[in-house]
């Protein structure tokens, strides 16, 4: 009996938590693609596969160069970019079981694509395809 006593005595003497929202601070917004930067011209469709590296470096290659010793892997690697407002819904791509294909152009210059903001980690200019159809397709 006490201890039903001392059960309803906590449960109704605690007043519930308030939740404190706390500001969080955006450092870095800045832009950093290169607004001059232009299209090639030549329309490309190629098959790419995702590289992960422990840096923010561009992480697609061209599934043909993925085991080419003969050329820089580093050199070979470079970000997309969508050609329309968003980037394409690529939550059911799974690394280790997809490629996708897409269908688009190089900018002439090494740059960023248009979605990455500065941030704390510097980040290599690298080559930027821009994208206008993207299909994922199992490796």
């Amino acid at each position: 009996m006490k201890i039903s006593i001392l059960i309803l005595f906590v449960l109704f003497s605690c007043k519930p938590q308030e939740r404190k929202t706390i500001p969080v601070e955006i450092k870095y917004s800045r832009h950093l693609a290169d607004t001059t930067n232009v299209l090639s011209g030549t329309t490309r469709s190629l098959e790419l596969e995702y590289i992960v590296w422990g840096c923010a470096c561009a992480p697609w290659i061209e599934s043909k160069y993925r085991e080419d010793t003969t050329i820089s892997f580093v050199d070979s690697c470079f970000f997309l970019e969508s050609s329309k407002n968003k980037e394409e819904d690529l939550s059911n791509f799974d690394l280790s079981r997809h490629k996708i294909q897409v269908v688009g152009q190089f900018y002439t210059r090494p740059d960023y694509p248009n979605w990455l903001v500065e941030s704390e980690e510097p980040i290599s200019k690298s080559r930027v395809f821009r994208y206008s159809k993207l299909k994922i397709v199992p490796k």
